[in-house]
């Protein structure tokens, strides 16, 4: 085995090894995403001294840790939609939160799916052309339905253990352990980080109701660790560990107060870890700035495949790769239209709020349920908070935050008016105003217009059937199949196989049964096409 899979054997508790399914040289590496919910980098690895992580730690230890990576969206779906296809969501049309809670112009509720353009893709169906298994396991949440030509297995029970022999694989694995509801659902369980043990921000009261919630914050988070151990020990125990690029992130920053929902930093700022096998450099960390939009094109590039000209991000593990900001965004949460974006660089942040009279704290029974965000409720009607715990509960903002993020890291003072960042703050407007454009942010449309263009008669457009023709070619069948949807993908299957990815013209043995099926995102699938060569 190479050196950092003997590291983590020794970090980490771990079974013997059994080399029962082991790679031939040469192959593609096999990649491993795990992603968690509603986390920031809040582990042993970045210098969190309560945090109960040794797994990830271990990781961070034989890998690369990047202190600076953003999500596109402080909230999941718009941020998973951007991570699956390295398109913003503001671009795809998928940054409201949630299309399926939609209220229209006469206010009728009812839920529509994102119509990407017609280039798009999920960034799975470029691996499966390229041979590799793709499994996700299980959480998809992209504001359309995944494509079935996305995956080669998708659900609770779908694994890379499935694939064929000797085939590469891309799995992800989604924990839920550390999404926002488990914060009030496992309130009585035991406690692995303890409430004494946790560091207070002073945006909250320091009350035991307070303490109680980050523990139990911290707590799911050391049982996602453990979580992560199984689904890399897995890799492990079939010998694939050599062979295997591990990566682990979460959708978006934490589901705390002042995090989940906004593009604060603590909203955004998530955890990313790096294994590869033959690492040069393990154990190191990273400052470049590095946004999820960029987790596409980087792992197309480990499987050998060139990221595609329409992904706006770029792979973060090329040495020539740099960032001069990220960019966020916020729009509509439920049923509150609030635009927002943000850019962040290496010591600043700059928000633009684009309805400045609203407040940030909106009604949201979702995530009022949280018992810490209740008792401060009844802390500012005694008037017992202080003026930073007061802050989020302002009636009003600013059209405009900037944030020294190093010596103000939980974001306490805006300098927006402060004469003395003038230039930083022209620097930063010009910077949004162009990347607004550039990028064709589609949060300055009214909804009903924007899901009007999805729709075909307010309802939900189709793919359109493929065609299967035969033609003879050396005296075998070959067999094509197209679809007239611009943007559709097709899917074949012959027999009890499994759906494949149609890619080009392939040999039918006569007298066996083709069918397809195709479908564009955000369309409802076609109706299947049958064919059956004549003996």
């Amino acid at each position: 085995m190479k050196k950092w899979v003997g590291q983590i054997f020794i970090l980490v508790v771990m079974l013997s090894c059994q080399d029962q399914d082991k790679e031939p040289e040469g192959r593609l590496p096999n990649i491993l995403l795990i992603t968690a919910e509603d986390i920031s980098p809040d582990l042993g690895a970045y210098g969190v001294p309560f945090a109960q992580t040794p797994f990830l730690d271990s990781l961070a230890r034989v890998g690369i840790t990047f202190d600076h990576a953003y999500a596109t969206s402080g909230v999941c779906s718009p941020s998973r939609s951007s991570l699956i296809t390295g398109v913003h969501s503001t671009t795809l049309g998928s940054m409201h939160m949630r299309t399926e809670e939609y209220i229209d112009s006469v206010q009728q509720v009812f839920g529509y799916e994102t119509v990407p353009p017609a280039e798009i893709r999920l960034f799975t169906e470029y691996l499966r052309n390229k041979g590799y298994y793709c499994t996700n396991n299980s959480k998809t949440d992209y504001q359309f339905e995944a494509p079935f030509t996305a995956w080669d297995e998708n659900g609770k029970e779908a694994h890379w253990k499935n694939r064929p022999a000797q085939a590469p694989f891309f799995a992800v694995f989604n924990t839920l352990s550390t999404h926002a509801s488990r914060i009030w659902m496992k309130a009585d369980d035991p406690y692995i980080v303890p409430p004494e043990a946790v560091a207070v921000p002073p945006y909250y009261p320091d009350t035991e109701t307070v303490r109680q919630e980050l523990a139990r914050y911290h707590t799911n988070i050391a049982i996602m660790d453990n979580e992560v151990a199984h689904w890399v020990n897995e890799v492990r125990d079939a010998g694939l560990l050599d062979h295997t690029i591990i990566l682990f992130t979460s959708d978006h920053g934490t589901s705390l107060l002042r995090g989940k929902r906004t593009v604060y930093r603590a909203g955004i700022q998530v955890p990313l870890i790096v294994v590869r096998p033959e690492e040069p450099k393990p154990g190191s960390r990273n400052s470049q700035l590095v946004s999820l939009i960029d987790l596409a094109p980087t792992i197309l590039s480990l499987a050998g495949i060139k990221p595609k000209k329409y992904m706006q991000g770029g792979d973060f593990l090329d040495p020539d790769f740099k960032r001069d900001y990220v960019v966020a965004a916020k729009d509509r949460i439920h049923q509150n239209y609030d635009r927002v974006r943000t850019l962040v660089n290496g010591e600043f942040q700059y928000i633009r709020n684009f309805a400045p009279e609203l407040p940030y704290m909106q009604h949201n029974p979702y995530r009022d349920q949280s018992p810490m965000i209740q008792e401060m409720y009844q802390l500012r009607s005694k008037n017992a908070l202080d003026s930073t715990q007061l802050l989020f509960f302002a009636d009003q903002r600013p059209k405009e935050e900037l944030y020294d993020i190093k010596d103000d890291p939980y974001q306490i003072h805006n300098l927006i008016h402060d004469p003395e960042y003038a230039e930083i703050i022209g620097g930063f407007r010009n910077s949004l105003d162009h990347w607004i454009q550039e990028t064709h942010d589609l949060g300055g449309m009214d909804e009903t217009k924007m899901v009007n263009g999805f729709l075909s008669d307010g309802k939900q457009r189709i793919t359109v059937a493929p065609e299967i023709t035969s033609s003879l070619l050396n005296g075998q069948h070959l067999i094509q199949i197209t679809s007239k949807t611009p943007g559709a993908s097709i899917g074949y299957q012959i027999g009890s196989q499994n759906w494949q990815l149609y890619q080009e013209p392939f040999v039918l043995p006569k007298n066996v049964m083709v069918q397809a099926k195709a479908i564009r995102i955000g369309y409802q699938e076609s109706p299947i096409t049958q064919f059956k060569n004549q003996p």
